[in-house]
């Protein structure tokens, strides 16, 4: 019996070293797999880091956020912002909506970068005026109307667009979720109840004239102010992006679009809505007008051979 009992305690450690090295592997497994997942994911966040800066100090004004990383063809256009008013929808609710006064906007100039790899079309909206404009701005805008506003909006294929082509409210149709871009009303210097919703200090009790006092602003040993204290400032004119707002109506009779919900900045605000999509140009009529007299010689030349 003693041999056997031998025998069987051996076989159990046997067991269960086998068991520990079985278990510490797996932990080993796992570990390296879980720093395999850390590398990837920093080095994936240092690439995106490095090219959010190169961004950041591009020239271009971008219509879309660069963590969206678009791989198709965006649409978009300027507006200016009419008003709000409320529309009525064929199962009877009630939305408020923004009336835009979109486009039409003309294309400005193709611009492309080829050292970071950016393209980017200008277009210009609200006419106006030459004698309004600066002589280099007149120079700039040869050959096409003279607008008031002009920005620029990324694009994935140049090729497409032409100098002088025109973007109306037919790229947007009902239903389409668009990112809205403005500046936001200016408020002036406001106090920290309005700007920071400080509920104030109390009315009574010998608290005199402490109503809307900021109150402490934090130690006095550090003989300064720590950075981010909210204060009373400046208030308001800031740029502000609203997205996934619906497009509710499309009037391309008189240029105007319904968009479902209020929109930042005051009356004949300058807006910049974009969508994913396709964009669809017109031609410009007078490059058109332009080229006709010379299809003309060219077919009277072949008739003539």
């Amino acid at each position: 019996m003693g041999d056997v009992d031998k025998a069987r305690n051996e076989n159990v450690i046997s067991d269960g070293k086998s068991t520990f090295l079985s278990i510490i592997s797996q932990k080993i497994i796992s570990l390296s797999f879980l720093v395999f997942i850390y590398q990837k994911s920093s080095s994936y966040l240092n690439s995106t880091y490095k090219k959010l800066r190169k961004y950041k100090n591009s020239n271009f004004v971008l219509s879309q956020e660069f963590c969206k990383v678009c791989n198709h063809y965006m649409k978009f256009i300027l507006g200016k912002k009419i008003g709000m008013t409320q529309v009525f929808l064929q199962n009877g609710l009630v939305v408020p909506v923004t009336k835009v006064q979109a486009g039409p906007c003309q294309i400005v100039a193709v611009n492309e970068d080829v050292k970071n790899g950016v393209k980017a079309v200008q277009i210009g909206f609200d006419e106006t005026k030459e004698s309004r404009l600066a002589k280099p701005q007149v120079g700039h805008l040869k050959d096409l109307d003279k607008v008031r506003n002009l920005r620029n909006f990324k694009i994935e294929n140049s090729a497409s667009v032409k100098r002088g082509d025109t973007i109306t409210v037919d790229t947007f149709i009902v239903g389409d979720k668009v990112q809205v871009v403005g500046e936001s009303k200016g408020k002036g210097f406001a106090g920290v109840v309005k700007r920071h919703h400080f509920r104030g200090g109390p009315a009574s009790h010998g608290h005199k004239d402490n109503l809307r006092m900021p109150g402490s602003i934090g130690a006095g040993g550090v003989q300064r102010v720590f950075k981010g204290m909210r204060m009373g400032g400046r208030m308001g004119g800031d740029r502000i992006t609203i997205k996934n707002l619906e497009i509710v109506e499309v009037h391309p009779e008189n240029g105007e679009i319904y968009i479902k919900g209020a929109v930042p900045g005051g009356r004949n605000a300058l807006l910049l809505i974009s969508a994913e999509g396709e964009l669809k140009l017109a031609e410009n009529a007078m490059v058109a007008a332009v080229a006709a007299p010379e299809e003309q010689v060219a077919a009277v030349e072949q008739i003539n051979q």
